[in-house]
């Protein structure tokens, strides 16, 4: 009985559902601290910089990854080369744009009234920037699916998005 049950939880079906259940939950948890320690108009504020930063990073991640997982899946050993190889650069080439719209924005940080905004085009380029690299590995796990790994990359990030907030709410 308890082999049939380990099957069961090391079934990448399974392991897949988990983790995006899992996730949910952590994600309940963060903000619930998140807006346990800030005030009404802080958590507003935080609450739309993440907006803006989630919505652009889904742009960024919709551009490659459908095509990323398609072409990598099932392929030859050379072909994920290659298809990894072009995804470094594509994503870089798309974070490079967001990096650099965000230090042109500099100088104009000052006509700006909204803190969230503020938040986004001062802090958004070093997010984009760190998240590279994660964004990419859970592509290849997830074209090689290995969900197991996936679930431990992404409860690193949940860890790394609250120290992200942590350094973030401290220096506006």
């Amino acid at each position: 009985m308890w082999q049939k049950v380990l099957s069961l939880i090391k079934n990448k079906y399974f392991l897949s559902l988990a983790g995006n259940v899992i996730m949910s939950g952590l994600g309940l948890v963060t903000m619930t601290l998140i807006y346990r320690s800030l005030t009404k108009s802080d958590a507003g504020t935080w609450v739309f910089f993440q907006s803006i930063l989630l919505l652009v990073d889904t742009v960024r991640s919709g551009f490659l990854t459908t095509a990323f997982i398609k072409f990598y899946s099932g392929a030859t050993k050379e072909r994920t080369a290659e298809v990894a190889g072009s995804a470094w650069f594509l994503g870089l080439c798309v974070t490079g744009l967001l990096v650099v719209g965000g230090l042109v924005s500099y100088p104009f940080l000052n006509d700006i009234k909204d803190d969230g905004l503020i938040l986004f085009f001062k802090w958004s380029g070093l997010y984009y920037a760190f998240s590279l690299p994660r964004f990419l590995a859970t592509c290849v796990i997830q074209g090689e699916q290995q969900f197991g790994r996936l679930l431990n990359i992404r409860l690193s990030n949940q860890g790394q998005l609250y120290s992200f907030y942590c350094c973030v709410a401290g220096k506006r």
